[in-house]
């Protein structure tokens, strides 16, 4: 399996856009979400997320902040769905490697830190 680690501040808003979430924080980019969709089609790849918006995100959206349901949205209607969140409780380098060890059936992965710029990196 291949797994694309992703922030959604890093990834999918930048600062010029107009685009507000519910708490009032800088929204998610439309533009964004459709270059991610291409990156997850042409890639195959599974998508786990990383920094600050994991605490807002849940399986269940009735577990989510207001936030974490605008993000499920957001993706949904490009047809992309979240596998899984690193923990809450750690960084995303503590995160990222804590999921990979107990994920044993990643064969590539990378983080995505621009939706420009993509590496993968064999396990």
């Amino acid at each position: 399996m291949k797994v694309i680690f992703f922030s959604v501040d890093d990834v999918l808003n930048f600062p010029e856009s107009d685009a507000m979430a519910p708490s009032g924080r800088k929204g998610i980019a439309e533009a964004r979400v459709k270059e991610l969709k291409k990156i997850v089609t042409e890639s195959g790849a599974r998508i786990v997320l990383t920094g600050n918006w994991k605490t807002d995100w849940n399986f269940d959206d009735s577990k989510c902040t207001q936030d974490g349901v605008y993000l499920n949205k957001k993706l949904e209607r490009k047809g992309l769905h979240i596998l899984d969140k690193i923990r809450d409780d750690m960084t995303d380098d503590e995160g990222i490697n804590d999921w990979m060890r107990r994920h044993p059936n990643v064969t590539e992965s990378c983080v995505l830190t621009d939706i420009n710029n993509i590496e993968w990196t064999e396990w």
